[in-house]
């Protein structure tokens, strides 16, 4: 039916989609991840991590290599990510054991109640030419880690 690899279909580096009834074969995201504490620190234009899982490593080429990154909105929708592996953690190699946890930079556009609004500022959206924002849980948010 198709005569390239998925990934090739995924659109690489162009962004998150949706991908249908999924969401079974994603792992959850724990709620509170951060704790009520955390939710206190982050606002509105500050860059933090949303906690995804890795589920495969797709290629060597081009360098360093391509995954597969999957992670569940605050609506249940489930997203996948297609990029680099240096874009996702300088530990993911094709040796590593898959899937795996990892966490994606974005900044809190919005945020309403327990909701927040994030953007991706590498993935733009091919309708709007803006990046791609969705909303998360704010207690599933963390700050930027260190290093």
């Amino acid at each position: 039916m198709f005569d390239e690899p998925f990934w090739r279909r995924v659109h690489v580096g162009q962004g998150i989609r949706s991908i249908g009834n999924r969401a079974s074969d994603l792992a959850p995201v724990p709620s509170g991840r951060y704790g009520a504490a955390m939710e206190s620190k982050l606002g509105m234009g500050d860059e933090c991590e949303l906690p995804a899982t890795v589920s495969v490593w797709l290629t060597d080429d081009p360098q360093p290599g391509l995954v597969l990154v999957e992670l569940t909105d605050a609506n249940g929708r489930p997203h996948q990510l297609v990029d680099k592996s240096a874009i996702f953690g300088s530990d993911l190699l094709p040796t590593s054991t898959y899937p795996r946890p990892t966490a994606i930079r974005c900044t809190i556009e919005d945020i309403n109640g327990e909701i927040a609004t994030v953007s991706v500022h590498w993935v733009f959206s091919r309708v709007t030419d803006m990046p791609f924002t969705f909303d998360v849980r704010l207690d599933t948010l963390g700050p930027v880690a260190a290093g």
